[in-house]
C-alpha cells in the first residue's frame, strides 16, 4: 500500500465496497443521509468528486469540505465523529469523508433516522430503531460512560474544558449549541448531573490519578545497545489524557537529540530530530485514546533504546488492520473509547480520524526511514519507531575529490594521494576513503594493493 494512494487502496478492497460511496457531485442532503447511516452501522467512507466507475469528476474541494463540516455539526444528532478533508486522487483532489461507527446510536439527520441495508441508505422501521436504542443502552455500561465514583463537577479542570470548546468552535467541529463544557459533555453523555463519568474524569480530571490510578504514562531511557535490559532514566507522568499527551510531546521535543547536517557548498545548518515529532505525537495519541482504560494496573509505556522507540499500550488492535507488522490496511477506525476520541478530535489532537496508523507509516516512508512495526501480544499493542540513521560527515577533501569522478569509474588509494600531491598522510587517505564507502559514494573492490574504489554517486 505504500506506493498506492488511500482511495486507490480503498477501491482495491472488495470486501469494503459496501462501506465506500463514490459521488460524482455534491448534494448536502444525500451526503448527510449517508453519514447518518454509517454512524448507525459500522462507519465508512464517502468520496465526493469521483463517479461510480472511479473516474475523478472534480468539485470545489474547499467549499464542499466546509459545507459538509457545517451540516454535520448542526444537523446530525448526537455530535458525530467524522473527518472531512481533501485527498489526492488521479492527479487532482477529491473530498474524502471518513465516518466512524457512532458511540451513541441512534443518530438522526434533521430528526430522521437512517441506516444501511446492504449498500443502500434506508429509513429504519420502528423495530429497527428500537434495536439501535437497545444497542446504545447496552453500550452505556462501557467504561467511559460508567459513573466515576465520588467524582463531582468541581473535580474537573474547567479551564481545560473551555480551551477544548474554544478550539472546537474555531475549527468548526462544534456549533453554538455546544458552546459550553456542560453542553458538550452532556451531549456526549460523559456527564449526567450530578454524576461525572469515567470518560470525563480521564479527559479533564484535575487529579485524575486519585480517581483513576491508570491515568499515567512511563518513559524509560534504556541503557546500552539494541538489546538493553537496564534503564538509564525513568519518568513517570500522571494526569488526565490531554495533559499526558502534551507532556509526552514536550518530553520528546526537549529531550530527544537533534541531528545537525551540513552540506558542502551550503552555509546553512539543517537541524532535525532523530524521530519526526509528528509521528511521535500521533503515536502517543493513538496509544492513549485506544488503550484499555478498564485495566487499572496498566499504563502507557515508552521505551527509548539506542536505535528505536517502543510505545506499548494495554489492549490489542482489531484484526486485519496490519499485515506483516508494517503494511497498513484501509480501515475505518473503531476507537476503544469513542466518546473520549470525540473530545480529542474536537481539540485537534486527532486531525486524521481513523488514519493515525497510515499517517505514521506514510510519513516514515516518505522520509525514507525504516518502516514502523506494530505487534499485538499478551493483551498489549506495541509500536516500534526506528531512529534516523547516523549522518556520515564528509570533509572538504572528500567532497572536492568525489565531484571530479564519474559514476561507474574507479580509482585507487594511490590515485587519491596523487590528487593531493602526496601532501596528506597514508592514514588520512584511508580515513577519507572509508568516509566515501560509509556514505555510499563508493564501493570497495578487491584487497591489498589491488583495491579499487568504484564510484556509486558523486554528490
Amino acid at each position: 500500500m505504500s506506493n498506492m494512494g488511500f482511495i486507490e487502496a480503498l477501491l482495491s478492497q472488495k470486501d469494503e465496497s459496501a462501506r465506500l460511496r463514490l459521488l460524482a457531485g455534491y448534494n448536502a442532503e444525500t451526503v448527510m443521509r449517508i453519514v447518518c447511516a454509517f454512524l448507525n452501522n459500522d462507519g465508512g467512507w464517502i468520496v465526493i468528486g469521483a463517479s461510480e466507475d472511479g473516474a475523478r469528476t472534480g468539485v470545489d474541494v474547499e467549499a464542499v469540505a466546509a459545507d459538509i463540516q457545517r451540516n454535520a455539526v448542526q444537523r446530525i444528532k448526537p455530535l458525530p465523529l467524522v473527518y472531512i478533508h481533501a485527498e489526492d486522487y488521479q492527479d487532482g483532489k477529491v473530498v474524502l469523508v471518513t465516518v466512524m461507527k457512532g458511540g451513541l446510536p441512534p443518530y438522526s439527520f434533521d430528526s430522521s433516522y437512517y441506516t444501511m441495508a446492504g449498500d443502500q441508505v434506508v429509513k429504519p422501521n420502528t423495530d429497527e430503531v428500537n434495536l439501535l436504542i437497545r444497542r446504545s443502552m447496552t453500550s452505556s455500561s462501557s467504561w467511559e460512560k460508567s459513573t466515576c465514583l465520588d467524582a463531582e463537577w468541581e473535580d474537573l479542570n474547567v479551564n481545560l474544558m473551555h480551551e477544548v470548546v474554544s478550539k472546537g468552535l474555531e475549527r468548526g467541529r462544534l456549533d453554538e449549541r455546544n458552546n459550553t463544557p456542560e453542553k458538550l459533555l452532556g451531549n456526549l453523555q460523559l456527564v449526567d448531573t450530578p454524576n461525572v463519568k469515567n470518560g470525563a474524569m480521564a479527559l479533564f480530571g484535575q487529579e485524575a490519578p486519585r480517581f483513576l490510578p491508570q491515568s499515567r504514562m512511563r518513559i524509560q531511557v534504556m541503557l546500552g545497545g539494541k538489546a538493553a535490559s537496564q534503564y538509564e532514566d525513568t519518568v513517570v507522568m500522571e494526569g488526565n489524557l490531554l495533559e499526558l499527551s502534551k507532556r509526552a510531546s514536550d518530553y520528546f521535543l526537549n529531550r530527544l537529540p537533534m541531528v545537525s547536517e551540513f552540506h558542502h557548498k551550503e552555509w546553512d545548518r539543517k537541524d532535525y530530530s532523530e524521530y519526526p515529532q509528528d509521528v511521535l505525537d500521533e503515536a502517543v495519541t493513538n496509544a492513549l485514546i485506544h488503550r484499555d482504560m478498564s485495566d487499572t494496573t496498566g499504563e502507557v509505556l515508552v521505551f527509548i533504546y539506542a536505535d528505536r522507540i517502543e510505545i506499548i499500550n494495554p489492549g490489542t488492535m482489531p484484526e486485519n488492520l496490519i499485515k506483516k507488522k508494517n503494511v497498513v490496511q484501509p480501515h475505518v477506525s473503531t476507537p476503544r473509547n469513542p466518546l473520549m476520541a470525540e473530545i480529542f478530535y474536537v481539540d485537534g489532537k486527532m486531525e486524521k480520524t481513523g488514519r493515525g496508523l497510515k499517517l505514521i507509516h506514510d510519513q516514515m516512508n516518505d522520509l525514507k526511514r525504516k518502516l514502523p512495526e506494530w505487534e499485538c501480544m499478551d493483551g498489549k499493542t506495541k509500536l516500534t519507531i526506528y531512529r534516523t540513521p547516523n549522518i556520515v560527515r564528509l570533509n572538504a577533501r572528500v567532497t572536492e575529490y568525489i565531484a571530479t569522478k564519474k559514476v561507474g569509474g574507479s580509482f585507487s588509494k594511490q590515485d587519491y594521494l596523487q590528487y593531493w600531491n602526496y601532501k596528506i598522510s597514508d592514514p588520512t587517505a584511508k580515513n577519507d576513503l572509508q568516509q566515501m564507502v560509509n556514505a555510499g559514494l563508493c564501493r570497495k573492490d578487491g584487497s591489498g594493493p589491488a583495491t579499487r574504489y568504484v564510484v556509486l554517486a558523486n554528490n
